[in-house]
């Protein structure tokens, strides 16, 4: 499979669980990681989780398209590389303050 459409395949999977948890459904997060968050935390635990897995997805879709229009480019790689890991420290960033603040810790 090309890598452009892995990228895409799993950034457009990311965005949409993102989409899903934004709107307060948080059911798509495991049991065990939003089983202390009060029930009246859910909605700002949710836009916090969805906001990170959305900036994730976003990222590898973003990625995936600098594959496909950079092409041959000698530095395309390095350009994909720095928006996957820019998307990776940001998205994580975000997905754990929601766990710290709302979950009590990360696990």
């Amino acid at each position: 499979m090309p890598r452009f459409l892995a990228l895409m395949g799993l950034g457009l999977l990311l965005v949409a669980l993102g989409v899903w948890n934004l709107r307060g459904d948080v059911s798509s997060v495991h049991w065990y990681n939003r089983r202390k968050v009060a029930e009246g935390d859910r909605p700002a635990y949710g836009k916090w989780m969805g906001s990170g897995t959305v900036v994730l997805g976003g990222c590898l879709a973003l990625a995936g398209v600098l594959d496909l229009t950079l092409g041959r480019w000698e530095h395309a790689e390095l350009v994909m590389a720095a928006v996957i890991l820019a998307g990776i420290a940001v998205g994580l960033g975000l997905i754990l303050y929601a766990q710290i603040r709302y979950n009590r810790g990360i696990f």
